[in-house]
């Protein structure tokens, strides 16, 4: 006898959690960026954070707490106009 699809029970814990560290490292290395830049006196902003943490600008934007604090950044003036 062949459960249905209904009858079995996935177990998706061990996935679940593997995307959780994953999304944790890749928020410690945005940090980490942002230190980085910070300390360097370089522009914050999505571009430089993510080539310095190696991440996409997409999860850059993904994210509402590291997005705020690159919006909310007052030191960088890579957007004003000349």
């Amino acid at each position: 006898m062949t459960l249905t699809t209904e009858q079995r029970k996935r177990n998706t814990l061990g996935l679940h959690r593997h995307a959780q560290n994953k999304a944790e490292a890749t928020r410690q290395r945005a940090e980490a960026a942002i230190s980085h830049l910070i300390k360097e006196q370089r522009p914050i902003n999505f571009k430089t954070v993510a080539e310095t943490a190696g991440i996409s600008t997409a999860w850059l934007y993904g994210n509402e707490e590291l997005k705020q604090r690159i919006i909310s950044n007052p030191d960088d003036h890579s957007t004003l106009s000349c």
